[in-house]
């Protein structure tokens, strides 16, 4: 009887408690950033100005209250600026980079569109 359990408590514990899935294909990583969801909503700041946040589906990924690349806590002056920034590090996203790093170059030429 004790060998009957014992046998019994093998067998249980070699069976997967998840369903197995099927391996994703070589070619693709389960992951991909390329085909995920991803979009930004603009806030506002307490002071009056913009930041934005960057969302994969549902999840919330970057909650930018100030500008990349500047020191200090300003935001953005301009909504239209900071969702072109959002755009930006969105478009990095897609492209596999994360962080999504924005150097000022790129910052400068969005703000200079802007008085």
């Amino acid at each position: 009887m004790k060998h009957l359990l014992i046998i019994l408590l093998c067998c249980a514990c070699n069976q997967p408690l998840v369903p197995e899935t099927a391996a994703p294909d070589p070619g693709q990583s389960a992951d991909n950033a390329s085909i995920a969801n991803f979009h930004s909503r603009i806030v506002s700041n307490q002071d009056g100005s913009y930041g934005y946040q960057i969302y994969k589906d549902s999840v919330l990924l970057i909650n930018q209250s100030n500008i990349p690349t500047r020191s200090g806590t300003n935001g953005f002056t301009d909504s239209i600026a900071a969702a072109q920034v959002a755009d930006l590090a969105i478009h990095k996203l897609r492209s596999g980079v994360f962080p999504p790093t924005l150097d000022a170059k790129d910052i400068d030429s969005i703000l200079n569109k802007f008085p």
